[in-house]
This record gives structure tokens, sequence and C-alpha cells, in this order.
């Protein structure tokens, strides 16, 4: 049997073309593998973010680096990374008569069998996956929140509400996006099993629930550096400029934020706030 060949009583291999299930997860990765933060902090900044801050490539390092202003748009476009392979899939999944609920078969080889609604879960991970490990920047990428929110708000959009609203509320009570981050991820699991129960492993809900989880996983895993601040007390909040993490800068004795847009070897002040990107 055919890679991405449609089983469904009436339908023909023909609907989905061989090797197109390939083609979607290809490029829903590539799509999620573009560094927008980092474009915009050389657009914008003249700088590497990857330089400055927290060295990561996500919308909050650049806010740090560049300005606060700026995360909106940032966020939004790494949202966006993950949406629009989700809708882009469950437009192609009715087209060949595959809705994505309630599920129908879909063929992954000749044992495997995943339904529209698993096959879907996959797009959205191979796009998130394509944030965490771009393959543009070695493999190096950024903690995937934005883009996996783009994700499940498709695949599962009362469940990422809740978790949204979560995140709103402990951003807005710490400032912390580290924080908010993970009890969004949390959140997340814990609505969609509430949602769901008692069907929450069923074909329709088996791979958003697993996504779910995996997605809380690879959040904790990629903000350990944030934990272990966050315990410490040094974690830094909505609003604060970036200090950074270049090792060419020292740190600043007086704690004030640094120039990040200035080179080592420029020999002025980097703590100088006029130079500072705005």
């Amino acid at each position: 049997m055919k890679l991405g060949t449609i089983l469904e009583p009436g339908l023909v291999e023909a609907q989905l073309w061989p090797g197109e299930s390939l083609l979607w997860l290809a490029a829903a990765y590539l799509l999620g593998a573009i560094p927008f933060s980092l474009i915009l902090g050389y657009v914008i900044a003249g700088v590497d973010i990857r330089q400055h801050g927290s060295g990561n490539i996500g919308a909050t390092n650049l806010a740090r680096v560049a300005g606060w202003r700026y995360f909106p748009i940032a966020l939004l476009l790494d949202f966006a990374k993950g949406a629009i392979p989700m809708f882009a899939w469950s437009w192609r999944a009715q087209s060949a008569a595959t809705e994505i609920a309630p599920a129908r078969a879909l063929s992954l080889g000749d044992s495997t069998f995943l339904n529209s609604c698993d096959f879907a879960a996959l797009v959205g991970l191979a796009a998130l996956v394509g944030h965490l490990w771009p393959i543009y920047l070695r493999f190096r990428g950024g903690k995937g929140v934005a883009t996996g929110a783009g994700v499940v708000s498709v695949l599962m959009p009362l469940p990422t509400l809740l978790a949204a609203l979560a995140w709103g509320i402990i951003a807005g009570i710490t400032r912390y996006v580290s924080l908010s981050s993970l009890g969004a991820a949390l959140t997340l699991v814990l609505a969609q099993i509430a949602y769901t129960w008692p069907r929450t492993l069923s074909p329709s809900h088996r791979a958003a629930t697993l996504l779910a989880v995996a997605g809380a996983v690879l959040v904790v895993v990629r903000h350990r550096d944030n934990i272990v601040r966050l315990w410490q007390g040094r974690e830094s909040k909505i609003g604060q400029p970036a200090r950074t993490s270049h090792p060419d800068y020292p740190p600043d004795p007086k704690g004030q934020p640094c120039d990040a847009s200035r080179p080592p070897s420029s020999g002025a002040n980097i703590y100088d706030q006029s130079h500072r990107p705005t």
C-alpha cells in the first residue's frame, strides 16, 4: 500500500499522492524551523540575539535585547509557524474527504494505521520539532512555546484557551515568562484530559492528548536553565532588558542593563543606556 493512502470505503488511493504524507511532515518542519525572532533581531537592532540575553532565538529574548514592543510580532510569527501547517492539513484532509473529526484511517505503511487526527498531530509535531531543532541553525533552536501554542490551538482549541488564560494569569502575577509557560503547559495537559474524559485515549483524542503530554515534557526540558534561575531568584521578568550572556561582556556590577548592540571590541561602555537598541 502506498504511503499517504487513505483507507476508507469509496475512496481511492490517488486522493493523497504517493509520498504526500512525507511532504507534509517535511514542509511543516521547514516552516517551523524559520527563526523569525533571530531574523527580526538582525533587521531591527542589527544584532545576533543568540549572543545576548539568554542566547535563545525566541520572542522573549528578542524582546529583552531589542525592546518589548517587538514581542507581540515575534510571538505571532512563531505562533503562525505552528498554526499554519495545522490549518493547511485540515483543509487538505477535508478536500480528500477525511475530516479531522470524526477520524478516518490513514495508512503510513503496510502495518501502521493512523487516523487523520493522528496525522494532524504529527504535522504539528513536525512544526514544533523544526522550531526546537532547526536545520538552518545547526539544530540549535528555541523553546517551542509559541509554536506549540499555534499547533494545539487548532488541534484542541478549548484546552488551549484555558492554557492561555493560565499563562496570562501567572504572567500578570509573577511577570515571569518562563514560569507562565510551564504553568500553561501543565494546564493544557490537565484541561485536555478533563475535556475529553473518559475518551481521552480514544482514536479521536489520543493524538492530541499524547501531543499535549509530549509538549509539556519538552517545555520543561527546554526551560531547565530557567527553572534553575527561578529557584535561585535570578530569572528576568517581563519588561526587563537583556543581561548579555556573551563571554566577552563582563557582568555589570551595578546591575544595569547591558548594551547588547555594541561589539566587545568597540571599547565603549557596554552599559551606556544611550546605545541600547530601542
